[in-house]
């Protein structure tokens, strides 16, 4: 078995103990119902018709799972088990058909949150992993994992952010050099210009990092990233749609950052030029011109 191979198996298993875990910690009787009901179900199904339907269902069951392992496409998965299981019954389908039917059914839906659950959480343990690693050195890797591990776990205070988008967040703040004490204000920095501007995260995320920067070096006395909240409110008044801000801002952010110009200089200069009728081009245009005192 390669490396690699190994090293994604064993994240794997890791990951689905780490569910199992979880879900039998928060519903500790859960485990007990289903193997109750599968006991029940499967007894009965053996007395009254026999164990051919059974071993179908299974082998139907079996490759549905593989088949959305392989392809993630929900779908297509669900067509296939849902019409494979449907001509496995078309012949003699009495209750006890049903009750397998409904049991496959429910157990198969279990299976595919359950695949879903490993592939976010191997997802997220690699993006923080990235995250330790750039923080950290050689003795403190473990330290900044677990301190990464519990800014991820605190949900931001909208719930705007997605699970895999709060680990990329975080990771963008750690390639960047965030203080890691910052961070869960930065995550909520972001998930406010994410939302209130309804863009993707790498956008927001960069629209930050450059409000973050300026504001570490023009407001030593203030927190950066609550501070970028002010920041952004005040381009908040700027009557121009998000994404032509974006590019604008983009293109024009030395302005600011070299101190060619104060924050609320620039933010009234193009307030004016957005006022006057001039799209995000023009604006850039004119704001690339020397500025005079």
């Amino acid at each position: 078995m390669s490396t690699n191979l190994r090293n994604s198996l064993e994240k794997s298993i890791r990951a689905l103990s780490n569910v199992i875990r979880d879900i039998f910690r928060k519903i500790p009787y859960l485990f007990f119902v289903v193997a109750w009901s599968i006991y029940r179900i499967v007894n009965e199904y053996f007395n009254t018709v026999g164990h051919k339907q059974f071993i179908l269902c299974l082998l139907i069951f079996v490759v549905s799972v593989g088949i959305y392992a392989k392809n993630k496409n929900i779908s297509e998965t669900m067509l296939t088990f849902m019409i494979g299981v449907l001509t496995v019954f078309t012949i003699d389908w009495e209750e006890a058909d049903f009750r397998l039917f409904m049991l496959f059914y429910l157990v198969f839906n279990l299976m595919i949150f359950v695949i879903g659950s490993i592939n976010l959480a191997v997802k997220k343990d690699n993006i923080l992993i990235q995250a330790a690693n750039s923080l950290c050195n050689d003795s403190n890797y473990d330290e900044i994992h677990r301190k990464l591990n519990k800014i991820f776990d605190k949900s931001t205070p909208n719930n705007q952010l997605a699970p895999i988008e709060r680990a990329e967040a975080i990771r963008f703040l750690a390639f960047r050099r965030v203080d890691i004490d910052d961070m869960l204000k930065a995550l909520s920095s972001i998930e406010i210009i994410k939302t209130v501007w309804e863009i993707d995260l790498n956008k927001a995320c960069n629209v930050f990092y450059i409000l973050y920067v300026f504001s570490y070096n023009h407001f030593p006395h203030k927190n950066p990233s609550k501070n970028t909240i002010e920041l952004f409110n005040k381009i908040l008044t700027i009557s121009l749609p998000p994404e032509q801000f974006f590019e604008l801002f983009l293109k024009t952010k030395k302005k600011i950052i070299s101190d060619e110009m104060d924050f609320d200089t620039y933010i009234k200069k193009i307030k004016e030029l957005a006022i006057n009728g001039m799209d995000s081009c023009e604006i850039i245009e004119e704001l690339r011109k020397p500025h005079e005192e």
